[in-house]
């Protein structure tokens, strides 16, 4: 999967011609933490506030 950002030790990976909504997977390491869709709204997952808000703050 595409690299698109690296944010706070998180990878921020993302497919051309994914399923809809568009949305964007966070891993780190190998571990998939989160799936947060391009609104900003976490459809799976958790991750800590200050990472989450890091990464609202890259997709505005």
């Amino acid at each position: 999967m595409p690299e698109v950002c690296v944010i706070k030790r998180l990878s921020l990976q993302m497919l051309y011609r994914d399923h809809e909504p568009v949305h964007l997977h966070i891993y780190r390491h190998e571990e998939e933490l989160a799936v947060i869709n391009i609104d900003g709204t976490v459809r799976c997952g958790d991750l800590e506030k200050d990472k989450l808000k890091a990464i609202r703050e890259w997709m505005e």
